[in-house]
């Protein structure tokens, strides 16, 4: 079998395991918490024939292996139940908001590569000039300053005293006319359809909570970065191309950068399923109609079928997002090849 076979194969077996291991839980949590789903849906005056009604209409009233076939079966036919809050079912309402916060999210992700690799570039570089202390500043305020204080930071200077910044009301401004028809990513439908309005006004929206967003990842890539360039710079194979005087750009992009970055995709990997799930108290924020909004009203409503619906979709991106770095590295690296 030929190697990059098996280790698809491999992979993909993980990663059915992580998602069945993360169904399980998600189900079994949902059994044990002390709110009763049928409770919720009856609604506060529910007689209790009424909420054994509800239950045997759920399901609930069965034996745990029977729901939890029944949970399983549902899931494959891509049924995550129905909201409470929408009284619509949770797919729908999922495929409405996954955009959002995958936009938010790959925009603050790129914000904190980009960032976190000039500095750590620049610091490993000129180890004696001031991008060393700089990066330590901005490491130990990205770490001390909580996500949800830098928000209110930002919007206090930048929307109350600087008022350049968007009212914190959402993805887009009043004035251009949404997309129909789109695929939910703004910037994108604007590139593809020459809405410049909507453009500018989606990334002036996302400006601000992206660059939160960033902070809460920036640490530990920056450490990353700047360590990895540092050792690649100490190492017999590149002292030996930089004897060869080979042009500054041609060794920086072909001999520095992809053995800097190579052992960091894991971390890029492990910093996206985090932004995923950190995405709650910036999208409360900022007013973000994302998986956050949706998640934290379905915790204070009580709507099992939410929760468990972001859970599972921020564990499936999680996991895609380890898929997609470790079968990079196959073509990255040339010692996996060999395996």
């Amino acid at each position: 079998m030929h190697p990059l076979l098996r280790r698809l194969i491999s992979r993909l077996f993980q990663l059915l395991l992580v998602l069945w291991g993360t169904v399980t839980i998600v189900f079994l949590v949902g059994r044990v918490l002390p709110a009763d789903p049928a409770v919720v849906l009856s609604g506060p005056n529910a007689t209790s024939e009424i909420v054994e009604a509800t239950r045997a209409a759920l399901g609930l009233d069965k034996p745990l292996p029977v729901q939890y076939g029944a949970y399983l079966v549902s899931l494959l036919q891509g049924d995550l139940g129905r909201s409470l809050i929408s009284g619509r079912p949770v797919l729908t309402d999922l495929a409405a908001r996954v955009p959002a916060s995958l936009e938010l999210v790959t925009a603050a992700l790129v914000l904190a590569v980009s960032a976190a690799f000039v500095c750590g570039l620049q610091a490993a570089l000129k180890p004696d000039s001031l991008w060393p202390k700089v990066n330590k500043a901005l490491v130990t305020g990205g770490t001390a300053v909580p996500t949800f204080l830098l928000g209110i930071l930002l919007l206090y200077a930048f929307y109350i005293k600087l008022p350049i910044a968007p009212a914190p009301l959402g993805r887009m401004g009043i004035g251009p006319a949404s997309i129909e028809n789109g695929t939910g990513f703004l910037v994108w439908d604007a590139l593809l359809r020459g809405r410049w309005d909507v453009l500018f006004s989606a990334l002036h929206h996302l400006l601000l909570p992206s660059i939160t967003l960033a902070f809460t990842v920036f640490p530990q890539l920056v450490q990353v970065f700047h360590s990895n360039v540092a050792t690649v710079l100490s190492s017999d194979a590149y002292k030996a191309v930089k004897l060869a005087k080979l042009p500054f750009r041609m060794v920086l992009w072909r001999y520095l950068i992809p053995p800097a970055v190579a052992p960091a995709l894991n971390l890029l990997a492990a910093s996206f399923g985090y932004m995923i799930g950190g995405t709650v108290l910036v999208e409360h924020i900022f007013g973000w109609n994302g998986l956050g909004a949706y998640v934290l009203n379905g915790i204070n409503a009580g709507d099992h079928a939410v929760v468990q619906g972001v859970v599972l979709v921020s564990a499936l991106c999680y996991s895609l997002a380890f898929f997609i770095v470790d079968v990079a590295m196959y073509f990255i690296d040339p010692r996996l090849r060999e395996v």
